[in-house]
């Protein structure tokens, strides 16, 4: 069984853990190792290696599973990711508010992921 315990997370600020950041550090917490991205490079940049590294190590799914990511739209392009934590709940990071837990919009969801294992 999952534990599913995110409060070591909640509140952090978004320069400890960017919206990848987060992910990465929540699929090590289970066991998955993904590859980091340089924060520094530019949304649309960061937007491209997103897609890409999706092409290569996840698979698309349906609906959202526990843990997978949720790629979402920001200005009009997929460049925000977020995991899916179950009953309609995502957690992520903002510039504007560090880590936190939200309700899944779903009008902002380009869509879901599975990692591959």
């Amino acid at each position: 069984m999952i534990s599913l315990d995110f409060t070591k997370y909640i509140g952090k600020p978004h320069s400890e853990y960017d919206c990848y950041g987060l992910f990465r550090a929540i699929q090590a917490d289970f066991g998955i190792d993904l590859p980091s991205f340089d924060p520094n490079d530019n949304r649309h940049e960061v937007s491209e290696q997103i897609d890409m590294e999706k092409l290569r190590r996840y698979k698309r799914l349906d609906k959202p599973e526990l843990l997978c990511a949720v790629v979402m739209y920001d200005a009009g392009i997929p460049c925000h990711i977020a995991c899916y934590i179950g009953e309609g709940k995502i957690i992520h990071s903002t510039s504007a508010r560090g880590v936190t837990i939200d309700d899944l919009d779903m009008s902002k969801v380009e869509g879901f992921y599975g990692v591959r294992q």
